[in-house]
């Protein structure tokens, strides 16, 4: 959702319908559904070429990857 807002390039629809792999949020660009958030993520990078860290070095990016994976897999709230 945050990667959405932040490249403003698609609207929410808040129809509460799942995707095909019974999971939310996921998209649908141009009949193509991904259903995923974070192979939607890197889908919508690849196909717009945008996103927030296209700034960032290898290594930097490196360093996000890691603190993304150790956030979504290792700590609980």
């Amino acid at each position: 959702m945050t990667f959405i807002l932040l490249t403003c390039i698609l609207k929410n629809d808040h129809s509460g319908k799942f995707s095909s792999k019974g999971k939310t949020p996921w998209i649908s660009l141009n009949g193509k559904p991904v259903a995923d958030s974070q192979l939607a993520i890197e889908f919508l990078k690849t196909t717009f070429n945008l996103g927030p860290d296209l700034h960032l070095s290898k290594e930097q990016k490196a360093i996000g990857q890691a603190f993304l994976k150790l956030t979504e897999e290792n700590l609980y709230w």
